[in-house]
């Protein structure tokens, strides 16, 4: 593999990261379509009851700081 044939490779790969990460995608499912909207770990609940022990208030006050710096 030559230097162009790799950066082209590099290229395509970065771009295929940034059209489908970190954005919401939409998705076809078999009555219209779905959007599925990327988060953090810090708002998943498995992460928050079971890694970092958080309480469902604790990880409801996440939840609202976590959409509440989305949306400022």
């Amino acid at each position: 593999m030559d230097e162009a044939q790799e950066r082209a490779i590099i290229e395509d790969s970065i771009e295929t990261v940034e059209r489908t990460t970190g954005q919401p995608t939409q998705i076809k499912v078999t009555k219209g379509s779905l959007t599925a909207i990327p988060y953090s770990l810090e708002v998943n609940d498995h992460f928050g009851f079971f890694i970092y022990n958080m309480s469902p208030r604790e990880y409801a006050e996440s939840l609202i700081r976590q959409f509440d710096r989305l949306a400022d």
